[in-house]
């Protein structure tokens, strides 16, 4: 034990001691031992055998108070020790000027591996968490783990949200979503969350992948939503035949509690036929009318044209939705899960490069974007000119309008308090907004060969 760590311990038991900490009472305690321990924490052997964990603290820091800083704070309190994916726990919570009970889980499925958990919490109060998104229960919590400026996911839900009103303002829409919260996509705001009367750090409090994103109607049995999983790329590329299963293929994210056996195998069937289309189309004219039959068409267009601006490479035979609302018969193409966009890869650790993904290459890894490149080229042109929003002034717009919401105190605390999370350099606006940038001058020069 140095001399330092001694000073350090002492003077941290001296004012403990004094004031309202867990060593108030002790008097005549004094310290045995002191050392710093692999987290930066400084450990205290007392003389009644008690060992004090003093944290950073007790080296001097001072300790970060949420409540003295701007964004809202979402309080749990309870038993979380048999919170799992599956298993749900009741915490009673706190919420701005709201108290009362909420059922909690851990959600998502690559992202259980990380030590920061993104979390579903269902609250006993249906309340509008925020203007335009109707009074619900149910909300996600997002970590973010991967994405350190805590941007990419919302932002990149907000211009695809204006992508489908730009199609809906173009095409007839049977089932539109445009007057829904972000037209069918997340949305969200910066949060912090305290457990047990731990600090967890910053959270996106955001819509869930649930029926109300989208509209869908509870007791419709001709509605559902499924996800590409991630499970099998060739089953969610429609390289081989999909199946809805959810341990394997498309998982079913919502379908009425009505939903018979039968109405689970309509989706199957026309899921598969959709297969059908994509492997027998060999023109134009079948691409338009064939797939078209199984497939908001003009939309997948879009979702393509999408994900090659955005660098949204992870959601290419994985974190996309497919949503049906007529009568089990086409299918539309959603965002979801965008946290792994403009050029971040799925474990923030390294960044995709502007044109590693062109038009071209996007047509390798889905059949649906496969018989887009092949036959549609005229679309491709066509949406490309049309969607404004992917230009760099106005998704660099969106990117520093979100992210100034978050005073950099947060991001300092975020190191402090998960000392593995990746890209807490580069992980950055300026990064987003330099592999967008170039990546619009390339998607530019390819669209304008399609004519020539």
């Amino acid at each position: 034990m140095d001399k330092i760590t001694l000073a350090l311990a002492k003077k941290y038991v001296d004012e403990t001691l004094a004031g309202s900490g867990a060593l108030k009472g002790k008097d005549g305690i004094s310290v045995i031992d002191a050392e710093i321990n692999d987290d930066g924490h400084l450990i205290i052997t007392l003389s009644d055998s008690s060992i004090v964990d003093a944290g950073m603290v007790g080296l001097g820091y001072s300790k970060f108070r949420p409540e003295d800083y701007q964004l809202p704070i979402l309080y749990l309190d309870g038993d979380t020790s048999a919170m799992t994916k599956e298993n749900e726990v009741s915490l009673t919570y706190k919420y701005k000027d709201m108290t009362g009970t909420a059922t909690v889980k851990w959600q998502g499925s690559s992202s259980l591996e990380y030590p920061k958990k993104n979390y579903t919490v269902k609250f006993d109060t249906e309340f509008e968490a925020k203007e335009g998104w109707g009074a619900q229960k149910k909300y996600a919590m997002k970590a973010n783990w991967i994405d350190f400026s805590h941007s990419r996911n919302i932002v990149a839900a907000k211009i695809w949200g204006e992508c489908v009103r730009r199609f809906e303002n173009y095409v007839y829409a049977p089932f539109p979503v445009k007057n829904l919260p972000n037209a069918g996509a997340v949305d969200g705001f910066p949060i912090v969350i305290v457990i047990n009367g731990e600090y967890q750090g910053l959270y996106t409090f955001s819509i869930p992948k649930d029926g109300w994103m989208l509209g869908v109607d509870d007791s419709n049995v001709n509605h559902c939503i499924i996800s590409a999983s991630g499970k099998d790329d060739d089953m969610c590329g429609f390289v081989t035949p999909p199946l809805i299963d959810d341990d394997q293929g498309f998982e079913w994210e919502h379908i009425s509690d009505n939903a018979t056996d039968a109405d689970r195998t309509r989706f199957q069937t026309s899921l598969t036929n959709l297969y059908t289309a994509l492997q027998d189309c060999d023109s134009s004219d079948k691409l338009v009318n064939n797939v078209g039959a199984y497939l908001e068409l003009e939309k997948a267009v879009i979702y393509m044209i999408y994900c090659a601006h955005l660098g949204n490479y992870d959601g290419l035979t994985k974190n996309y939705l497919l949503w049906n609302t007529r009568a089990s018969t086409k299918w539309n193409m959603s965002a979801y899960d965008l946290d792994s966009t403009f050029g971040n890869d799925p474990y923030g650790d390294t960044y995709y490069y502007p044109g590693q993904f062109d038009y071209a290459r996007l047509a390798t890894t889905n059949m649906i974007f496969r018989k887009i490149y092949d036959y549609g080229q005229d679309l491709l042109q066509k949406w490309h000119e049309r969607l404004y929003m992917l230009k760099p002034s106005h998704v660099g717009k969106e990117l520093y309008r979100y992210a100034v919401q978050i005073p950099k105190i947060y991001f300092d605390e975020e190191v402090k308090l998960w000392k593995d999370i990746p890209g807490t350099k580069t992980n950055t606006i300026e990064q987003a907004m330099t592999f967008h940038t170039l990546e619009r001058q390339l998607l530019e020069s390819e669209t304008g060969a399609f004519s020539s």
